[in-house]
Order: C-alpha cells, then structure tokens, then sequence
C-alpha cells in the first residue's frame, strides 16, 4: 500500500504528464531532479500507467 506522499507525488506526475510530455517537461514542470523522476517514471511504466515513446515523451496509454 502506498504511503499519503507517494499517492500525492503519482498525482501530481499524472496531472504534469497531461496528454503527454517529455522527461525534460516534467522536470521542470515538478521541480524535481532526474534522478527523483526517472525511478518514479519506471514504476509507473511497469505498471502500465505510462507509456514511453521515442524522444522520452511520456503519456497515458490509451483506454
């Protein structure tokens, strides 16, 4: 089960990536480091929450 920060952080990363972005719009968009968003991204891609395109571009898969 995931802790009340960790539910806000996927939140906010859910709500940064939109209709998609890349890596380096969602640094800038959360103010974080690369290295606090890359495993962040990983775990949501194994998941399949998220998918990864070429150019590190992220989105929602679709329904």
């Amino acid at each position: 089960m995931r802790s009340e920060e960790s539910l806000g952080k996927h939140q906010r990363l859910m709500e940064a990536i939109g209709s998609g972005a890349t890596f380096d719009q969602l640094v800038l968009r959360l103010q974080c480091t690369p290295a606090e968003l890359a495993p962040q991204l990983l775990a949501l891609e194994c998941r399949r929450e998220l998918l990864c395109e070429s150019g590190l571009h992220w989105r929602k898969p679709r329904p």
